[in-house]
């Protein structure tokens, strides 16, 4: 069985930093492309199209180069929390 997927997107973040607090908010816009081939050709198949999705976050900074993130978003996954490292 193979499966294949590509996604092609772009995002457009607005940041409103605030001394170690840096909310944002943010829109996703991409393509869609997968398929699936399997040795029964029944179970083959195709799918795709345009997806969106919107966001909002925000980094909490500890240190002035480690800290914190939690991202919620509306259309891929719901919730993301890790860690934000300034280089």
């Amino acid at each position: 069985m193979a499966i294949y997927r590509c996604w092609c997107t772009q995002c457009l973040s607005f940041y409103f930093g605030v001394d170690k607090l840096d909310p944002y908010a943010g829109a996703f816009l991409g393509y869609n492309v997968a398929s699936v081939k399997t040795a029964v050709a029944a179970y083959n198949g195709t799918a795709g199209g345009f997806t969106w999705a919107g966001f909002a976050g925000a980094h909490y900074y500890f240190t002035e180069k480690i800290g914190a993130f939690v991202k919620l978003r509306h259309g891929i996954s719901t919730l993301t929390v890790g860690l934000a490292v300034k280089l």
